[in-house]
């Protein structure tokens, strides 16, 4: 291709990395557990358990479809507080061409605050980013002594699926139930975990000409730096321990 564009026709996975092979929890360990409960955050038609028919046109002139799903919390998990401990991917067979990844949130919103399923692909302003996934990405089950804390005190009370659909063949009838399986506990954690994105995540830059070279240029080129007192400012004086990287 002559220029950049968000996507375009040539998609590429790989899987890079960069955390070496230090031994975690399984999903089948947090399944086993009895302290450790599931939930499920699947696409669905605005009905759970009825399979999300897949948009046509598809990727037609770059067009792809982002639905948002919404579960609300366990009432018990939200009044006394608990953490997530894992994520476990759920693809539903045959459709791997058409689920090109999803993007967990945590809302301060109930579903029917936000709408139950949305959709569109804007996001509300009361989510924030719980975990991501794309091809090669895998299940996501957090080391023995961390959790992502939820609940009304910690200003989640819902999940969001944000799930972002391909087409390419153009076919129609596709019915898909892809989705997250979110792993939580009530029992306290040692370590809270936490999300930090940085750079532009959304792509909300893409497309956009900058100055490269003091010329003007196409290619969407940009420059984040990411000061180590920026980390201070948040709360964060100590040693973050990074587990886990998604690059967009």
């Amino acid at each position: 291709q002559s220029g950049f564009m968000y996507h375009g026709q040539r998609r590429a996975t790989m899987l890079v990395n960069f955390f070496g092979t230090k031994a975690r929890r399984s999903i089948a360990d947090l399944r086993a557990d009895p302290n450790v409960s599931q939930i499920d955050v699947i696409s669905h038609n605005g009905t759970p358990g009825e399979p999300y028919e897949v948009s046509v046109p598809g990727n037609e002139d770059d067009v792809t479809t982002l639905i948002n799903v919404c579960v609300d919390l366990p009432e018990a998990l939200i009044m006394q507080g608990g953490y997530i401990v894992g994520f476990e991917q759920h693809v539903q067979s045959g459709n791997e061409a058409l689920v090109h990844h999803y993007v967990i949130y945590g809302s301060s919103k109930k579903c029917s605050e936000l709408g139950g399923l949305i959709t569109h692909g804007d996001t509300d302003r009361s989510f924030i980013t719980l975990w991501t996934w794309a091809v090669g990405s895998g299940d996501f089950p957090f080391p023995a002594d961390m959790g992502f804390p939820v609940g009304q005190a910690h200003g989640i009370v819902s999940v969001v699926n944000n799930v972002h659909y391909d087409n390419p063949t153009m076919e129609t009838g596709r019915l898909d139930s892809s989705g997250a399986i979110v792993h939580y506990t009530l029992n306290p954690v040692t370590y809270y975990m936490g999300v930090i994105t940085v750079g532009d995540p959304s792509v909300r830059l893409g497309g956009q000409a900058v100055m490269v070279d003091d010329s003007s240029s196409p290619k969407a080129r940009h420059n984040f730096n990411c000061p180590a007192h920026y980390f201070t400012r948040l709360g964060m004086p100590g040693r973050i321990k990074l587990i886990s990287s998604h690059l967009h």
